[in-house]
């Protein structure tokens, strides 16, 4: 049975696709900044 809410939690989360999108976007490419920094900086300790 689909309670009333449940219809609203849906709808709302259909309306928050292209944000929920956006965060996961910006959260791949900070964890990609952190990854080729950390490569980076082994690099270059490793080349010494």
């Amino acid at each position: 049975m689909v309670t009333a809410l449940d219809r609203k939690l849906l709808r709302d989360l259909r309306r928050l696709g292209p944000q929920i999108l956006a965060i996961a976007a910006v959260l791949a490419c900070g964890i990609m900044v952190l990854v080729m920094a950390t490569g980076t900086q082994r690099s270059l300790v490793q080349t010494r």
